[in-house]
């Protein structure tokens, strides 16, 4: 482990780290935090990491598992429900991501009440992490209006020290490699 200060996120190593000037588009609250990751919206401009909530809807069993058929989704958020009760993640299921598929796969213990169950409902948000490629280098008040930042485009870094506001699962990183932002795990110095 690579030690950091607090809200350092910059590693000193061989690998480049290269900066440039993007447009970003602001959130909510229009200031963006140094250390946030951005995603490219397509259009020539970035923005923070977003969720798209997925309604409740009644999910087949099948081997004692759901297999939810879309990509990004983010485990913080998965509802499973039986007839309006919540099952407990951990005591009642477990979530995984399937690699070859990029599914999130639900899959029921054989210990819970509900191992048996041939159908849930289940709600979840998915997110644009697929976007994800540059790391805002500074603070910016963005007021309501889009503006130019300078942002990291290549480099390591420590995650501790970054926000995503949505779970970083690992194809969100493999993601991140590729467009050549490293993650690493640090200690708090």
């Amino acid at each position: 482990m690579l030690s950091f200060e607090a809200n350092d996120f910059v590693i000193a190593s061989a690998r480049e780290q290269r900066v440039e000037h993007v447009t970003i588009t602001p959130d909510a609250s229009n200031t963006l935090v140094r250390g946030t990751i951005l995603a490219n919206d397509g259009d020539g401009t970035y923005s923070v990491l977003a969720k798209t909530a997925v309604a409740s809807a009644s999910m087949a069993v099948a081997s004692h598992a759901i297999t939810i058929n879309a990509q990004n989704v983010d485990p913080a958020t998965i509802v499973v429900k039986s007839s309006g009760t919540a099952l407990v993640l951990g005591t009642d299921y477990t979530v995984a991501l399937d690699d070859a598929t990029g599914y999130t796969v639900i899959t029921l213990k054989s210990a819970s009440a509900y191992y048996a169950a041939e159908a849930l409902d289940v709600a979840y948000s998915t997110t644009n992490i697929q976007d994800a490629e540059v790391i805002l280098a500074e603070d910016v008040e963005a007021g309501n209006s889009d503006v130019v930042a300078t942002v990291y485009v290549a480099g390591d870094f420590v995650i501790e020290g970054l926000t995503a506001g949505v779970a970083l699962t690992d194809a969100a990183k493999r993601n991140l490699k590729n467009a050549g932002i490293y993650l690493v795990h640090g200690i708090e110095a």
